[in-house]
């Protein structure tokens, strides 16, 4: 979602640069976007803060102090295009500050705790507030400080204009801006994405992903971004996390992207050591470039030693995170070579994957 709002956002004539503000739980993630090189304007990733108006407050503190205007869109809204973010630019130029909206379609209803109807809502003026939300820099600076002063939490950036008295004008969207929540609202973005940039329907496509590291002493040994107890790690340029390794090669491979190798080169000095989440991330941000989506991971780690089911569990959720996923669409497996070659052998370990996605079929 992030990489289809950095997509829109750096298509803008009007967008300078962009800060992305990133949970603790994502800052990998990010960072592997801004490592990719693909968003040029993208110059800083900085962690967000408790509230989503300290997150805000950071991204401002971060960006260039000479622009003048600043623009704030949340990536759960992916949907955004470049038309309607330039007339929102463009209407906050003009006023000093401008949001994105919907006027509400359906009824308004409003209830008790039991759910009751107390009363319906006169929906004549009533907008659904979206995002972007553009304003001045000097006017939300001020709106800032007035909400630190007067204790004030708000769930959207205008909000706090409008209780520093400022006005704040909507702009109507013209395109599909709705909020994900849901894993089948990705899929209908997805699909919404893939229409709009001519592509043909998503369809379903299974890619196949193998890697084999020997061990080596005096290294962690990491298998799916966890780190498992072990006297042994395993031997490579990077952590060497042979497990996602080979889920990051079926990603790649369900949607014709080529190989780890390729994107990644083992002789590369940016990968020395490197975290091998920040492969998996870079290879599904390619993919979700595409219009598509992982579906399901399911993998096999081939070792006589450590136990590796003990700590599946943890494993399961490293990689659902890293993917955006319920750890319910994430499988991983362990057996053994029973006592036969290399692996029998306790030389080495092996990672078995297939990754299951949505992707455009040309």
């Amino acid at each position: 979602m992030v990489a289809w709002s950095l997509d829109a956002l750096s298509a803008s004539a009007a967008v300078a640069e962009i800060i992305l503000v990133a949970g603790e739980h994502t800052l990998d993630q990010a960072n592997a976007l801004l490592a990719s090189g693909h968003w040029p304007k993208l110059r800083a990733v900085v962690p967000g803060g408790l509230l989503r108006q300290d997150s805000v407050r950071l991204g401002m503190q971060a960006a260039n102090p000479d622009i003048p205007l600043l623009a704030i869109h949340d990536a759960a809204r992916p949907l955004i295009t470049t038309s309607d973010i330039d007339r929102c630019i463009q209407q906050a130029a003009e006023t000093g500050a401008a949001i994105l909206g919907s006027p509400v379609a359906d009824t308004l209803k409003q209830t008790d705790a039991g759910r009751a109807i107390t009363a319906t809502i006169p929906r004549d003026g009533v907008w659904a507030a979206q995002t972007p939300q553009v304003f001045r820099r000097d006017l939300l600076t001020a709106a800032f400080d007035r909400a630190a002063e007067q204790g004030w939490t708000v769930t959207d950036d205008a909000s706090m204009l409008e209780l520093a008295g400022e006005a704040v004008v909507m702009v109507r969207s013209i395109a599909e801006n709705f909020k994900i929540t849901t894993q089948e609202d990705v899929q209908l973005a997805s699909q919404i994405l893939a229409n709009r940039s001519g592509s043909d329907r998503l369809i379903a496509r299974t890619g196949l992903g193998y890697d084999v590291h020997r061990f080596v002493a005096g290294r962690p040994l990491m298998l799916g971004g966890v780190a498992i107890p072990s006297e042994m790690g395993l031997d490579g340029h990077s952590d060497a996390d042979v497990l996602l390794h080979a889920i990051t090669d079926a990603l790649l491979g369900s949607a014709a992207l080529g190989d780890i190798g390729q994107h990644f080169p083992p002789g590369d000095d940016r990968w020395k050591n490197a975290d091998s989440l920040i492969f998996l991330a870079q290879a599904n941000a390619m993919l979700t470039g595409l219009g598509g989506y992982v579906v399901n991971v399911d993998a096999t780690i081939v070792a006589e030693a450590p136990k590796i089911m003990p700590h599946a569990a943890a494993i399961r959720e490293s990689i659902a995170s890293a993917l955006g996923l319920h750890i319910n669409a994430v499988n991983v497996k362990a057996t053994t070579n029973e006592g036969m070659g290399f692996i029998g052998r306790a030389e080495g370990m092996a990672a078995l994957a297939t990754v299951t996605s949505m992707a455009p079929s040309q």
